[in-house]
């Protein structure tokens, strides 16, 4: 196969600079708030502060971590075993995932810490309200315990995609076209559109995967991102006869 880059996109620069400008404000905020909070713990006021802070200081952790983790290098190609299946998988970089895991496990923390806070004053509306959150948010973040990135499988029988709970499968048949974009838009014939079916808790993924009569594949932090996906299913199309090899030493592209 042709030679690809392996290594996702990073930002353009203007959003990197807003990125940083964002988080030194985060941490601006959340230390001081964080140290005043701890200095008036006993007071209402002071326990707010903290929890603010925390919140501050969560996302400056957790947006830090995912700029890092989107300057590493991008996973591999690889022939795995789908369901009994040979397939070329195009694995997608499970840092992203986990720190969004992570992080939504550090807000359902705080939240909970200030369902205590409210309970020992007995504000038991704001207790039960924040008691919620704290479970939905530890809901969410469920996938944390694995790897809710997911990736691509091409088998000569079909295709496969899974990312943050989110599965669905169509035959090659059933394809016909896709557009090297991202979100990377993969057209189905109307009368064959795929079911996606949930793997994890909803509220993991925002943007729909079905949307105007196709289906839209996330393909950053994917091996080879849009260019080596579209660029596989595109040649399984026009060449019905190159997916007999998909899954095979064949199949694995070149990378640079």
């Amino acid at each position: 196969m042709s030679h690809f880059p392996l290594q996702p996109a990073h930002r353009s620069w203007p959003l990197r600079l807003t990125l940083w400008a964002g988080l030194a404000v985060f941490a601006a905020i959340g230390l001081p708030l964080t140290f005043i909070g701890l200095l008036a713990i006993s007071e209402a006021f002071g326990q707010g502060m903290l929890c603010f802070g925390l919140v501050c200081l969560a996302s400056f952790a957790g947006g830090l971590a995912r700029e890092l983790a989107e300057r590493a290098p991008a996973p591999l190609p690889c022939l795995v075993s789908l369901e009994g299946e040979s397939a070329l998988f195009l694995p997608r970089a499970a840092a992203p995932s986990r720190i969004s895991s992570l992080a939504l496990t550090a807000y359902a923390l705080i939240a909970a810490l200030g369902a205590l806070f409210t309970t020992l004053t007995q504000a038991w509306g704001w207790s039960v309200a924040l008691a919620l959150l704290a479970a939905y948010l530890l809901y969410v973040a469920m996938p944390w315990t694995r790897s809710a990135a997911g990736g691509m499988w091409f088998t000569p029988r079909r295709v496969v995609a899974e990312h943050d709970g989110r599965r669905w499968e169509a035959p090659w048949e059933a394809i016909t076209g896709v557009v090297a974009q991202q979100p990377m838009p993969v057209l189905v014939r109307p009368d064959r559109m795929p079911h996606v079916r949930r793997t994890g808790p909803r509220g993991r993924a925002w943007n729909p995967a079905r949307t105007d009569g196709v289906i839209a594949v996330d393909t950053r932090f994917l091996a080879g991102g849009t260019l080596l996906a579209s660029y596989v299913i595109t040649q399984a199309i026009t060449d019905p006869a190159s997916r007999s090899v998909l899954g095979t030493a064949q199949s694995l592209p070149a990378h640079r």
